[in-house]
């Protein structure tokens, strides 16, 4: 047997051990374990948007494939308040991104090539009353391989300019259509 199936065999244990005490709320974070998942974009494409839930000190982690200077966009929706996410690149003890510090958005240029992992919680407090937290996942990879970006995503910079033309008409971002400009004879 492989050491994490070592592992997986002893936290069921512990766990079964908890529930016929009648301490299933109780299981220590240690024990718990991030499912592990893959993002992949349809042929083509460059953004994925994923679903998911999550509950107590089970999260998930999701593994991204990218190459240094592209641009890699992560867009998070929880349910609750308690509920993150953080973003580690390849090789790297701690996060690059800290959602509960830092917020809901990243957007970076990327200096390492490999899989990227996304990694979304619930917080302590949250996690220890085993709540359960839905959300939405955008991920998005744009720019060539090794070669100069933008440094701002197609979502983005829609969703900055929804925003700012939301301000100027006095309306929510949520009614503003992404889409073409069509000149007429008085401008744009």
């Amino acid at each position: 047997m492989s050491g994490n199936l070592h592992r997986e065999v002893f936290a069921d244990l512990i766990r079964t051990t908890f529930v016929v005490l009648g301490l299933g709320a109780t299981i220590p974070p240690a024990l718990a374990a991030d499912r592990l998942e893959t993002v992949n974009f349809k042929r083509g494409g460059t953004s994925a948007t994923l679903k998911g839930t999550i509950r107590g000190y089970d999260g998930v982690k999701y593994s991204v494939g990218a190459s240094a200077g592209q641009v890699m966009s992560v867009l998070f929706s929880p349910s609750k308040r308690s509920c993150y996410m953080n973003v580690w690149t390849p090789g790297a003890d701690s996060a690059a991104f800290n959602g509960s510090v830092t917020g809901n958005e990243y957007a970076a240029n990327l200096s390492v090539s490999g899989d990227h992992a996304i990694q979304v919680y619930l917080m302590r407090n949250a996690a220890r009353r085993n709540e359960t937290c839905r959300y939405r996942l955008t991920v998005e990879i744009t720019g060539t391989p090794g070669g100069a970006s933008a440094g701002t995503s197609d979502i983005a910079m829609q969703d900055r300019c929804k925003g700012e033309a939301a301000g100027m008409y006095g309306v929510q971002p949520k009614q503003i259509a992404a889409g073409s400009a069509t000149r007429v004879a008085a401008g744009y």
